[in-house]
């Protein structure tokens, strides 16, 4: 769906996962007057417990899916890890915001920092090392201090270790191996 309009109290707003920030989404969404619907795959989650509707489906069910979506005046993500397909499959059904385009791009670090120097942000040097690739050899170009980060999956400071030395570019080496 294209176009801002106005959600009204009353409406229900939808948000793909059902962890703490999707909880306390659901909390504030009732005392402005709004139903929350959560869809989350491993069901039973904190954001189910206080919200008025718990969809405990996969994220592939696309029937699930876009009932969850029929449902709800306007949908959002309430982690950068749900899987952008369940969002192409609802964005012509509801409004959904972000648009799934962003979180596909902040979901992985390169496609991040690509986007960053594409649009003239600044951002720090940074080089992209494939599983097999030559860290050590990055490592080398960059210097230390610096971080090593997943490109995939990583959030609040998971998926990256700083590197001041050989001994922690060793533990990096060995946790981000293949």
């Amino acid at each position: 769906m294209s176009g801002a309009s106005i959600i009204p109290p009353g409406s229900t707003l939808g948000v793909l996962g059902g962890g703490q920030l999707g909880r306390m989404l659901a909390q504030a969404a009732a005392r402005l007057g709004y139903h929350l619907h959560v869809y989350e795959p491993a069901g039973r989650s904190p954001a189910g417990e206080v919200a008025a509707r718990e969809y405990a489906h996969a994220w592939d069910d696309a029937e699930a899916l876009a009932e969850f979506a029929r449902g709800c005046a306007a949908v959002t993500y309430e982690f950068e890890n749900v899987p952008v397909a369940p969002l192409r499959a609802i964005e012509g059904l509801t409004h959904l915001r972000p648009h799934w385009a962003v979180l596909q791009t902040c979901q992985n670090r390169w496609r991040e920092k690509s986007w960053l120097r594409e649009q003239g942000f600044p951002h720090v040097a940074y080089a992209e090392v494939a599983a097999d690739g030559d860290l050590a050899g990055v490592l080398a170009r960059f210097g230390r201090p610096c971080v090593v980060k997943t490109a995939d999956f990583g959030y609040d400071g998971k998926g990256q270790l700083k590197v001041t030395d050989e001994a922690s570019a060793q533990r990096a080496l060995a946790a981000f191996a293949g």
